[in-house]
């Protein structure tokens, strides 16, 4: 997800629920939903040459893949949505 303007989270939040490692600019957006369990490429001028780097790092090494693939699952599992309307019903009993 190399974008640098995303809006919202959510193409990671699928990606981490299909179970394949997530690559991901450092925008807000992506950082707050993945919280660690995808890739972070910061951005600047050699934006390119570090998203090469981080793509090379997963795809020859598989020990790197398997980590982002198991923390992308448990991440996924944050966003559900019987866990938001929980939050939601707690929210209106706390007002």
């Amino acid at each position: 997800a190399p974008s640098h303007a995303e809006g919202a989270g959510t193409s990671l939040i699928e990606a981490f629920s299909m179970g394949v490692p997530v690559i991901h600019s450092d925008i807000p957006a992506y950082a707050e939903v993945s919280a660690g369990a995808g890739l972070s490429v910061a951005r600047g001028d050699d934006f390119v040459d570090e998203l090469l780097g981080a793509i090379t790092a997963v795809v020859d090494g598989p020990a790197l893949a398997d980590r982002l693939v198991i923390a992308g699952q448990d991440r996924a599992r944050a966003f559900t949505w019987t866990d938001s309307a929980e939050r939601l019903w707690q929210l209106h009993a706390d007002l």
